[in-house]
């Protein structure tokens, strides 16, 4: 095996193995490593697709020189390592939403009183998910309620469940308070 094959897989290696240990920890401390998740998350993608092309260019280059190492399995590697090199970021350097931010902007465009069709139209306006007003069965004033989610990959962790909405609404469909909060699932 060539030496660019064994560094594209050791990297491969090395982004598995670091996953794990990241989701391992954050179980484990219940979330409580969240800033230095932020950082391993927004510097090691990087640092693995830089292994990763230099890892094809190397291949790239034992190809040229060394025709015997043009076998199906080293060309498969080197395809890999590019495939890598070229998702890794795109995935885990994707844009993504912040909660206090959301819930900062949430307070601030939708106050007290807003109407219930303004809610919507604000939440197809970020491309969030909702559904239409429901009763609620709470006591008080609340008479209806929106319940909106972010789970795709604009969550801030790929291991949370997502960002929720809640808007709570009178009878005549004015908003009374909303909530926004990051949900995980763990054991």
């Amino acid at each position: 095996m060539s030496t660019s094959a064994k560094l594209i897989l050791g990297a491969y290696g090395v982004a598995v193995a670091s996953y794990v240990l990241l989701v391992s920890a954050a179980l484990i401390t219940g979330g409580r490593t969240t800033l230095v998740l932020r950082c391993l998350f927004r510097f090691g993608p990087a640092a693995i697709a830089l292994l990763l092309a230099y890892g094809v260019a190397l291949g790239l280059r034992d190809y040229v020189r060394q025709p015997s190492l043009r076998t199906a399995g080293s060309i498969g590697i080197t395809i890999g390592g590019v495939a890598g090199a070229l998702l890794i970021p795109v995935i885990l350097l994707r844009p993504r939403l912040d909660v206090a931010q959301l819930r900062a902007a949430v307070s601030r465009d939708l106050p007290t009183g807003t109407q219930a069709n303004r809610i919507v139209s604000y939440l197809d306006s970020l491309h969030i998910s909702y559904n239409s007003a429901a009763p609620s069965s709470g006591p008080g004033p609340v008479a209806w309620t929106i319940q909106a989610s972010v789970q795709d990959l604009r969550r801030p962790h790929l291991l949370s469940d997502g960002i929720f909405l809640t808007f709570r609404l009178d009878s005549s469909f004015k908003l009374i308070a909303a909530e926004v909060h990051e949900s995980w699932t763990m054991p």
